[in-house]
């Protein structure tokens, strides 16, 4: 096998089978994790990657499942096997089942995301280009103009709060933040699904949540991190609110501090 790539890996050919399958993970993590190989890009096939490796297929095999529950490659059955674009997989089902296990826990997962959130909005005040501040003025447009699907709704106001993330220029909050986002929709709609549309997607209501988000935008785009701050902290009052809407008895057995 010709892949330049993967020319400078260690061969395993006197490794007992489990150290195997850890020292085939831990390259390909490196590899991953350093860029060599690119999100999207396809590995070689299993029988290639015995070869380069020294080792047998079923060794490769069960390091690419590894890899795969990791949230580093995408296994695609008669496709091949490809570094996954999406590495905050992992983390993703970990909070999923917290959310799981812990009835409070979409309250604590609120006002977690409450702590970075608005921090993360009045630095994106701070650093956001032209191009940030296009995209996030895009996704308020967007918003604006659903308002026949509260499910929609809430899909577009995701992606207006990951245009902000993205405007911070720090992959690792966009990371830690974005499965937060998503998880907490797909929490909100399995509720609305139940009990109907919220009261706050009405009228003059979500006429003001929209007009929130603009401010926010505003806030961004003049590059005022106070004002972010201050908008951000209103929004998280909001969301607050609209959570306790779902099922105010979490709210409740959460332990006074102090």
């Amino acid at each position: 096998m010709g892949d330049p790539i993967l020319a400078g890996v260690v061969g395993l050919r006197d490794a007992g089978p489990s150290r195997a399958c850890d020292l085939v993970v831990a390259q390909l993590r490196e590899l991953i994790v350093d860029g060599r190989l690119a999100p999207g890009s396809r590995l070689p096939p299993e029988r290639d990657l015995a070869l380069r490796f020294q080792t047998s297929r079923a060794t490769i095999s069960q390091a690419l499942r590894v890899l795969n529950a990791l949230g580093l490659l995408d296994i695609h059955h008669g496709s091949g096997v490809y570094v996954s674009p999406h590495p905050d997989r992992l983390l993703r089902h970990s909070v999923e089942l917290m959310l799981g296990f812990d009835r409070p826990s979409l309250i604590r997962l609120v006002e977690a995301r409450g702590w970075m959130e608005v921090a993360a909005v009045a630095r994106a005040a701070e650093v956001a280009g032209p191009a940030d501040v296009a995209s996030i003025r895009e996704a308020g447009e967007a918003l604006a103009a659903e308002s026949a699907s509260v499910e929609r709704w809430l899909e577009l106001d995701v992606a207006f709060h990951r245009a902000v993330l993205v405007a911070t220029g720090n992959t690792f909050v966009v990371t830690l933040l974005s499965p937060v986002l998503d998880l907490m929709v797909s929490a909100r709609v399995v509720n609305y699904r139940r009990a109907g549309a919220p009261t706050w997607f009405r009228g003059d209501d979500l006429g003001a949540l929209v007009d929130l988000h603009r401010r926010m935008a505003d806030a961004v785009a003049a590059g005022d991190a106070t004002a972010a701050r201050a908008v951000a902290e209103e929004h998280q009052l909001r969301l607050e609110e609209h959570v306790a809407e779902l099922d105010p008895a979490p709210s409740a057995e959460l332990p006074r501090r102090g």
